[in-house]
C-alpha cells in the first residue's frame, strides 16, 4: 500500500480492538491515532528476544504474514485478521542464538541472517509452505554459505533487480556482498560481486534509480549507512562496483539505517548513538540526494523526548520509525527541504521505561495493502496496529501525478464503461468497477479539492464544484458521440454523451456542492431550448 497525503482519502472504516487484546491491554500501551489491533508475546511464538522484523502477502490468497526474528529463530504469525494473529510456527536458528536476525522476502521466499552467530549463512524459506498451516509447526531450511558466508548484520534485497546485498558479514570487508536471487538454484543463490573500498556497511537501500539525477536514471545505485557516513554507490555491474559519493554530517556517531523518499530525492536517516553520547533528543536527520555526486546534508528534526532511533522506513508522505523505547513514531515528511518532519502518531510498545537504552521497539514494516503496520520488540514480541487516519485510503489518483483530476475519473469512466473490473478502480471494494465506484470518486475527490469538502455533484464535468453553462458547453460539444470521459459530458459511464446525460445536468444544474442555493442564470432557459432542440434533431436524424 502506498500512501500519499495529496492522492489518498479516507473511506468510512470502523475497526473493533477484540480477539488477543482486552481492554486493560490496550490501555497499556498508550498510543495516538494508532489503534493496537493484536499483540502476540515473544513467549507465544517461539521464545528468546525479538529483533527484525518484514512481511509478506501471498499472491495466492491475498493472507497477509508477518515474519519476526528472534533471537533463536523466525516466527510465522498470520495477520491477515490483525485482531486475531495466528501464530504458524518457528524456523530455528541454523547455527545458535543471537541478538541480531534480519530478515528480507524475494519472489516468495524468506532470506533471514544472523550476525556474531558462527556459520550461519542464509537460510532460504519457502514462504508458500504457510499455506493451509492450521497448528503451529516447526520448520526448516535450507542454508546458503556460498562463498564462505558465515554470520552477517543484514540483508536487503532490491526487488525490482533480484539482487540480495549482504553487508556486515564475513566477506567483502563488512561490505556490499550481493548475491543473485533470480539465477540458478534459489536456494543456494550464487555470488555476482562485493564492495568493500569504503569498508562496514551496517544496513542499506538499494534501487533502480528512477530519481532526478540524470547522470544515474536506469542504474542500480545503493544508499548504504557506513557507519560513519551515507555511501552511495552504483551497484550496475556487479563485479566492478563503483563509490559515487562519500557523504558525513555532524555529530557523527555510528550511522546506522536509512530510507530513500518515493521520489529519490532525499534520503532519511538515523544516528543509533548520539543521544547516548551527547544527551541530544532523537534526530531524523536528511541528506538532499539530488545531485548523487555531489549530496547536501540538509539537516536533522529533533523530536520532543530522548530516545534512541533504530529502524525507520518510507511508505508515501509519512515515515515510521522503531525508536526503542518510544515505540513506533510515524511523522508526516513536512518540508525536507528545511529537515521539517510533523508527528502524528505513536504507540509505545515499550511502557516499562522511556529511558536512553537498547530496548524496546526494533523495527517496522508498513507495507501491507490494507495499511496495517507490524513492529517487533525486543521484551514485548510482535505488534499489529493500523494508523487511524491511513487505514480504510484509497488512491484516486490513478495516473500519481499528485494532482486529482479530470484525467482520473475519465480514466475511471472509461474503466466502467468498458465493462473491465481492475482492482486499481475499484474504489469502494466490492469487487466490480461500476457507477458506485464513479460515485465514491466524486465524494473522496470533492473532500480532497474543494474547500467547503464537499462531494462533486452529477453533471459538475469540469469539477468546478458548481454544476453551470460551462459544464452544459462541455456536454455539448460532444454531444451524440461514443466518448467515455466525465469531463466530456458521459455522467453516466455509459461511453457515450447523449440525453440521458443531459438529463443528469439538468437535474443539478445551477446547484453547487456547498449547497448553496444559486439564482438561476439568465442564460438557463437559452440553454434548454439549445438542448431540447439538439435532442430532437437527434431523433429526426434516428
Amino acid at each position: 500500500m502506498v500512501l500519499s497525503g495529496k492522492s489518498l482519502v479516507r473511506w468510512f472504516v470502523v475497526f473493533v480492538a477484540a480477539g488477543m487484546l482486552t481492554g486493560s491491554a490496550v490501555a497499556q500501551f498508550a498510543s495516538d491515532n494508532i489503534t493496537l489491533l493484536g499483540r502476540l508475546p515473544l513467549s507465544s511464538i517461539g521464545g528468546g528476544t525479538g529483533s527484525d522484523i518484514w512481511g509478506w502477502t501471498d499472491s495466492q490468497t491475498g493472507r497477509e504474514y508477518a515474519l519476526m526474528g528472534r533471537s533463536n529463530g523466525t516466527s510465522f504469525v498470520d495477520v491477515t485478521d490483525g485482531t486475531n494473529p495466528i501464530y504458524l510456527g518457528n524456523l530455528p536458528s541454523s547455527t545458535g542464538e543471537s541478538l541480531w536476525r534480519d530478515i528480507k522476502v524475494f519472489d516468495d521466499r524468506a532470506y533471514i541472517v544472523s550476525d556474531a552467530n558462527g556459520p550461519h549463512g542464509i537460510q532460504v524459506f519457502d514462504l508458500t509452505n504457510l499455506r493451509g498451516v492450521t497448528s503451529p509447526q516447526t520448520f526448516t531450511a535450507p542454508v546458503s554459505t556460498r562463498g564462505n558466508l558465515r554470520s552477517a548484520h543484514n540483508i536487503a534485497i532490491n526487488e525490482d533487480s533480484g539482487f540480495g546485498y549482504v553487508v556486515d558479514s564475513n566477506l567483502a570487508f563488512g561490505g556490499l556482498h550481493i548475491v543473485n536471487l533470480g539465477a540458478g538454484n534459489v536456494n543456494n543463490p550464487p555470488v555476482a560481486g562485493g564492495f568493500s573500498s569504503d569498508g562496514t556497511t551496517h544496513d542499506v537501500q538499494v534501487v533502480n534509480y528512477t530519481g532526478p539525477d540524470p547522470d544515474y536514471a536506469g542504474r542500480e545505485i545503493a544508499f548504504a549507512s557506513n557507519q560513519d557516513t551515507i555511501t552511495i554507490v552504483d551497484v550496475t555491474n556487479k563485479s566492478n562496483p563503483t563509490q559515487v559519493s562519500r557523504n558525513g554530517y555532524p555529530g557523527t556517531f555510528f550511522t546506522h539505517q536509512g530510507w530513500l523518499t518515493e521520489d529519490q530525492n532525499y534520503f532519511l536517516f538515523g544516528d543509533e548513538l548520539d543521544e547516548a553520547n551527547t544527551g541530544n533528543n532523537t534526530r531524523t536527520h536528511v541528506l538532499d540526494v539530488r545531485d548523487l555526486d555531489n549530496p547536501t546534508y540538509v539537516g536533522f528534526h529533533e523530536h520532543e523526548f530522548d530516545s534512541i532511533d533504530h529502524n525507520l522506513y518510507i511508505n508515501g508522505d509519512y515515515v515510521f520509525q522503531a525508536n526503542y523505547t518510544r515505540g513506533l513514531r510515524v511523522l508526516e515528511l513536512t518540508d525536507l527541504a528545511n529537515a521539517e518532519l510533523t508527528e502524528v502518531g505513536f504507540l509505545d510498545t515499550y511502557p516499562q521505561s522511556n529511558s536512553v537504552s537498547f530496548n524496546g521497539a526494533w523495527s517496522v514494516y508498513p507495507y501491507f495493502e490494507d495499511g496495517k503496520v507490524i513492529v517487533s520488540d525486543l521484551s514485548n514480541g510482535l505488534f499489529i496496529a493500523q494508523v487511524d487516519f491511513l487505514v480504510g485510503q484509497v488512491d484516486i489518483d490513478f495516473n500519481d501525478d499528485d494532482i486529482v483530476d479530470c484525467t482520473d475519473i475519465d480514466a475511471l469512466t472509461a474503466a466502467i464503461a468498458g465493462g473491465g473490473n481492475d482492482e486499481d478502480f475499484d474504489l469502494n471494494g466490492d469487487g466490480i468497477v461500476d457507477a458506485a465506484d464513479q460515485q465514491q470518486w466524486l465524494v473522496d475527490a470533492g473532500a480532497e479539492n474543494l474547500a467547503s469538502g464537499g462531494a462533486y455533484l452529477n453533471g459538475d464535468a469540469n469539477l468546478d464544484g458548481s454544476v453551470d453553462a460551462s459544464d452544459f458547453n462541455l456536454w455539448n460539444q460532444s454531444r451524440f458521440t461514443s466518448t467515455a470521459a466525465w469531463c466530456s459530458g458521459d455522467f453516466n459511464a455509459d461511453g457515450s454523451v447523449d440525453g440521458s446525460d443531459f438529463n443528469i445536468w439538468n437535474q443539478n444544474k445551477f446547484t453547487s456542492s456547498a449547497d448553496v442555493a444559486h439564482v438561476p442564470e439568465p442564460s438557463s432557459i437559452a440553454l434548454l431550448l439549445l438542448a431540447a432542440c439538439a435532442l430532437a434533431a437527434k431523433r429526426r436524424e434516428a
